[in-house]
């Protein structure tokens, strides 16, 4: 559609089209209702999305078709796949309701060559992830992948065989005391089995 025309340059002008549509629409009306208008386009280029013409061609289409499953009104670039990958991720853990553990708990936390162990409260949980908080020093590079959440302790009862595998994606300190909390994303979303003993020694609190 745009020879001797970048990725830059496509980009460019897709955002020009954009916005000169939707400011020719922005006072118009149809039958006494505005009208609302939105663009859509995908942008690939030759030869590092596609060798032939078929391939560019359908590479354009998947990207135009990632534009409007991440909401429409957006340009999206064949190269922002790996984006697109984590939004849609985040995107359907965000579904999940999050819940306090009212009768408290503790969980244990280590790497699968057993080099790191952890141990804290749960603050929040979802089927998706969950919110730890830990008396401890941790340094930086504790966020890391493939480690094993083990539950040690579910309003009171001990928990046996109780486990999942999944990643330390976020670290927050707190100022003047040893006090760090960890958020941790679950590779699979939790097995329903799981997420009942949860919710039956939880005493979950949607919050």
């Amino acid at each position: 559609m745009l020879p001797q025309t970048g990725r830059v340059g496509a980009r460019s002008l897709a955002e020009r089209v954009k916005h000169k549509l939707i400011e020719y629409f922005m006072d118009k009306k149809y039958l006494g209702e505005h009208v609302e208008v939105t663009f859509s386009a995908g942008i690939a280029t030759y030869p590092l999305d596609a060798k032939d013409y078929e391939a560019l061609v359908k590479s354009a289409d998947e990207s135009l078709y990632k534009s409007k499953h991440l909401g429409k009104n957006r340009i999206y670039d064949f190269l922002d796949k790996e984006n697109f990958l984590q939004i849609s991720k985040e995107s359907e853990r965000r579904k999940f309701t999050r819940y306090k553990i009212l009768n408290g708990s503790s969980i244990e936390i280590a790497d699968h060559d057993n080099l790191m162990s952890i141990n804290g409260k749960i603050l929040d949980i979802s089927p998706s992830g969950v919110l730890l908080e830990c008396n401890c020093y941790l340094a930086d590079d504790v966020i890391r992948h493939n480690l094993a959440f083990k539950f040690r302790k579910l309003g009171g009862v001990n928990m046996e065989d109780l486990d999942v595998n999944g990643n330390i994606v976020r670290l927050d300190r707190e100022k003047e005391k040893i006090k760090f909390y960890l958020g941790m994303e679950f590779s699979d979303l939790m097995d329903q089995k799981k997420w009942n003993v949860i919710e039956n020694f939880g005493d979950l609190m949607p919050i």
